[in-house]
């Protein structure tokens, strides 16, 4: 079991490995393939929202499903046909984020906390590049292969990280195993003095 362990550390390391340098090398494309699948799934979610209404519902679906159902297809079309629009909604997550870091720096500042310049400084950033994210689409494309690429190659090494984990833990178990084997031989030649 433990090498069937190892063997999938290894196997799914390399390929959140190379995924991620596909993403970082490739952003556009990387934007895009999320792109699809997302719009994919919000128009299977406006379907299946049709589809499993009128089954639960004796008297078929609700008004209110129904537009909801519409409305997730509309989004998932709109995404699909317009993939920068994720690059623009990130960008805009990105800017909130910091501007949330710039007010939590100045409550820290004024309880007298060190280092609350660090998290001002990340702030600003943050909201720089959020705004450029917003008014460059492109950009927003750039950072968010870039972020999945990078989150991609975090999972690599961790997977990584694991693998070399365990065979740490095996070299002690090995040890503790042939103490404990050396420990049974001097107890078994006591018994028998």
């Amino acid at each position: 079991m433990l090498k069937r362990t190892k063997t999938n550390l290894i196997v799914h390391g390399l390929v959140m490995l190379a995924i991620g340098l596909i993403c970082v090398l490739v952003p556009e494309a990387t934007l895009k393939t999320v792109a699809w699948l997302l719009g994919l799934l919000l128009i299977l979610g406006g379907v299946l929202t049709i589809l499993l209404g009128r089954r639960r519902a004796e008297g078929g679906i609700d008004t209110v499903h129904i537009i909801i159902a519409i409305l997730m297809a509309a989004v998932g079309i709109i995404i699909i046909v317009k993939s920068e629009i994720i690059a623009v909604l990130i960008g805009l997550v990105i800017l909130l984020e910091g501007i949330d870091f710039i007010v939590q720096s100045q409550r820290y500042r004024r309880a007298g906390l060190r280092h609350w310049g660090l998290l001002l400084a990340f702030g600003l950033l943050a909201s720089a590049l959020g705004i450029w994210a917003i008014a460059s689409p492109w950009v927003g494309t750039t950072l968010l292969g870039i972020a999945i690429g990078v989150g991609c190659m975090g999972v690599s090494a961790d997977c990584f990280a694991a693998l070399f984990g365990i065979k740490t833990v095996e070299h002690v178990f090995t040890h503790v195993e042939k103490a404990l084997g050396d420990s049974q031989q001097f107890e078994d030649a006591q018994v028998v003095e």
